[in-house]
């Protein structure tokens, strides 16, 4: 049996606007909101047609239009490059990736999307290693493990940028970006920094289809709101607005 998705058709609303929506179609409002931090912009994901209907239906009496799109069909990803470092240019962009040096024209660019995450702290000293190890040690051992608190979270950054020849995927993470080419800009901060640099791209590339998280990055607004609850849901997220640009 076929089984459809229900997306919202505006490339940008906030993470958790439609979850009243969803909560007047029998789900919880908590049951909402995990579904939609978890599968940014959709409504329902592998559903009856007939259930993606009357989704659909309600929805668009509830103020947030949607399309309904075949799971089979949902568009796949190009193939993606890990640059290392971004260059602005006049008509577009190099990154660099693996040794190659690539042009991304900006009238090449169809979407940009930005996304704030959930993802859990590394340890970042000898102590927080030493407490996983011991419990694995205890665990082993056939003995009670001591209680670990929950690993602490924090929110994360990265963007999706679609072009170039291909076209390709381009996934950006601060941690991993060379931001020297700003120079007398550059901050101290990665995530100010890789805000500026999408901006840049953003001001270029204006055709391109964007995601909330983007237009709030670049306003400075709080992107707690936004916040998606890990890297699995950027990559829904960005299906969902590949949708929506292409519908």
């Amino acid at each position: 049996m076929s089984l459809y998705a229900v997306a919202l058709k505006a490339p940008q609303v906030p993470t958790l606007a439609p979850a009243p929506a969803l909560a007047a179609a029998g789900r919880s409002t908590e049951e909402a909101e995990a579904f939609l931090r978890a599968n940014p912009g959709f409504l329902g994901r592998r559903l009856p047609l007939a259930d993606a209907r009357a989704l659909a239906d309600a929805a668009a009496l509830a103020g947030w239009p949607a399309l309904i799109a075949a799971e089979a069909g949902l568009p796949a990803f190009p193939p993606a490059v890990f640059p290392e470092k971004i260059e602005i240019a006049d008509d577009g962009f190099y990154a660099e990736a693996a040794g190659a040096r690539l042009f991304i024209p900006y009238d090449s660019v169809t979407v940009i999307s930005a996304a704030a995450y959930e993802a859990p702290v590394e340890p970042a000293t000898l102590q927080a290693l030493k407490a996983g190890l011991l419990a694995r040690i205890t665990a082993l051992a056939g003995r009670r493990p001591p209680e670990i608190p929950a690993p602490a979270r924090e929110t994360r950054l990265l963007a999706d940028i679609i072009g170039g020849p291909g076209p390709l995927r381009l996934r950006l993470k601060p941690e991993d970006l060379d931001f020297s080419p700003l120079g007398r800009e550059l901050s101290p901060s990665a995530d100010t920094n890789f805000s500026k640099l999408l901006g840049e791209i953003a001001a270029r590339a204006f055709r391109a289809a964007g995601s909330a998280c983007l237009a709030a990055l670049l306003a400075g607004r709080p992107l707690e709101p936004l916040r998606y609850s890990g890297a699995e849901a950027c990559d829904e997220a960005l299906t969902r607005l590949l949708l929506a640009a292409g519908a």
